[in-house]
């Protein structure tokens, strides 16, 4: 088999300011930093409002959006070329959860397609640093119905059906498509989502 003309390729963070960001990032990372509250760095992405760019090689320069458009089957395989297309379908972030984040649920597949989406979304988390006590919510709470959750929305207390998870440095938690979720003050991690170019989340 040929040689791949992609040597391992580095990009260019991409920082975006979010009001439940902090400074983590600086000192965790070794980074400097813009002004403000920074929320994630992404560092894998072919999303429209933060685009990776090569910062290493012959390739420096060029965007993951221009390279995956050029060769697709090169940057992603041919399995992934043959399901995607040449769109890119992961974001890779570092997260300072400063503060706590909206509720969420993303969609699958079938319903995000079925609405003109290009796809649902699947998150990974994986916990590089927890503060004690930290927590995820992740789904809900066990024996919660249809009907139990409407008279809770209209109650205005839902955040009492939320599953709250216990999670401390080291842990990764899987959020499929579907479920609610949320991060909570003082973690700070890695994450992935797949399919992520048509919805911004926490991610």
């Amino acid at each position: 088999m040929p040689a791949s003309p992609y040597y391992p390729l580095r990009f260019y963070p991409v920082y975006q300011t979010r009001v439940w960001g902090g400074r983590r990032l600086a000192a965790t990372l070794g980074r400097t930093l813009p002004d403000g509250p920074i929320g994630d760095s992404w560092e894998v992405s072919a999303h429209p409002k933060g685009i990776s760019v090569v910062a290493n090689g012959s390739l420096a320069g060029q965007t993951l959006l221009s390279l995956t458009a050029a060769d697709p089957s090169g940057i992603m395989g041919s399995a992934l070329t043959a399901r995607y297309g040449d769109r890119f379908p992961l974001l890779v972030k570092y997260i300072d959860a400063h503060d706590t984040l909206s509720v969420q649920v993303h969609p699958d597949d079938l319903y995000a397609v079925a609405r003109g989406e290009e796809g649902g979304k699947t998150e990974m988390w994986h916990v590089l640093h927890a503060e004690p006590g930290a927590e995820v919510i992740a789904g809900l709470c066990a024996g919660v119905t249809h009907s139990a959750f409407e008279e809770a929305l209209a109650q205005g207390r839902v955040a009492e059906l939320l599953r709250r998870v216990s999670v401390r440095t080291g842990d990764s938690v899987l959020i499929p498509a579907g479920c609610v979720h949320a991060l909570l003050p003082g973690l700070f991690h890695a994450g992935s989502a797949a399919e992520q170019r048509y919805h911004l989340s926490s991610l």
